[in-house]
């Protein structure tokens, strides 16, 4: 099946889906829309979801709407970025599904036609491309984004979420297609979680997701993808009491979905080596709020929201000494963590 677009050109059978996710982004929508746009390849569409912005959103998407391959797709009320995520995810026809950020760009206009032919050759469930790292003014800087690119090279009916677990492959969605398939079948495994407002770490659920169901993973030397880091970053709003309790929150209610997946599908042995894994995380962004300027008692909410039933002592011991030091202790008669 040949498809023709006003760009003139015959393209070839591979679609690609990119999934737009977009809370209040007006601004940077009239940046990233013509970005996509401006692709040699015209195979694709741009599904964007408007997850109930209460600014322009969506009168600058519907702007482009001149442009078939824009597709908008609104939510009533704000439900999160993975909700959102996985929203534009059904919607998608394409073989290939690609995640984008409304802040971010390709790095070129022939991105798009550089994977459709690495894909000619290749048919992993997931690929794997480079990405660069942009620093907003007043930084000013370029750089490879060394944590998210691919470490290894490819990967065939192995366990990838091992490899994901101990950062060979980064939990971040963008810089990555899975197949289209792939994608139904996580969105299963994500039903419950998916209607608990994520918000942070909505990465880390989908790729997790993603990357169970995945047989083969190709890594592409293509660096495709800028990721734009700005002074309002996730991490440097968690500075507020109520955001770091949310991350928190999002953070234990992810990480549960995740064993959930692995407890259904993976020996014993795998499932507690998940969870050491991703409690070791939870407790080291615990210890990082604890430093921050807040009272005793909000520190002690918070330890409370990270919950301490999935390992025994021994094991809480050897995860805090390995990511903490001793500044943090689990107190089995308080329930709690304490710095």
């Amino acid at each position: 099946m040949f498809q023709y677009y006003a760009v003139g050109l015959l393209m070839e059978q591979i679609m690609f889906s990119i999934v737009l996710p977009a809370y209040n982004q007006g601004k940077n929508l009239q940046i990233s829309l013509p970005n996509i746009l401006n692709q040699s390849y015209g195979n694709f569409e741009v599904i964007c979801v408007n997850d109930g912005s209460t600014d322009d959103t969506a009168v600058v998407i519907k702007s482009f709407q001149r442009d078939s391959r824009i597709i908008l797709v609104n939510q009533e009320y704000n439900k999160g970025t993975l909700s959102t995520r996985l929203l534009g995810a059904k919607t998608a026809r394409g073989s290939y599904i690609m995640q984008f950020d409304p802040d971010d760009q390709f790095t070129s206009n022939n991105v798009l036609q550089q994977l459709a032919d690495q894909l000619k050759s290749n048919s992993p469930d997931m690929l794997h491309f480079r990405m660069r790292h942009l620093f907003e003014p007043p930084i000013y800087k370029i750089e490879p984004y060394h944590w998210a690119n691919p470490r290894v090279p490819h990967i065939n009916n192995e366990n990838l979420l091992f490899h994901l677990l101990v950062d060979d492959l980064s939990h971040m969605i963008t810089g990555k297609l899975f197949k289209n398939e792939v994608y139904q079948k996580s969105i299963t495994d994500l039903f419950e979680l998916e209607k608990k407002h994520i918000v942070y770490i909505d990465d880390f659920a989908l790729v997790f997701a993603l990357v169970h169901h995945s047989k083969t993973y190709f890594a592409s030397s293509i660096e495709g993808y800028d990721y734009y880091s700005y002074e309002d970053s996730v991490m440097g709003r968690l500075s507020q009491l109520n955001k770091c309790k949310k991350y928190l929150q999002d953070t234990r209610n992810v990480y549960e979905a995740s064993y959930k997946i692995v407890r259904n599908n993976y020996d014993e042995e795998f499932v507690d080596f998940v969870i050491r894994q991703t409690v070791s995380l939870q407790v080291s962004r615990l210890y990082e709020f604890s430093q921050k300027q807040f009272e005793e008692k909000d520190v002690f909410n918070m330890c409370r929201i990270v919950d301490a039933d999935y390992l025994n002592d021994e094991q809480y011991e050897y995860i805090i000494e390995r990511t903490c030091g001793y500044n943090i202790k689990w107190k089995t008669d308080r329930k709690c963590w304490v710095f």
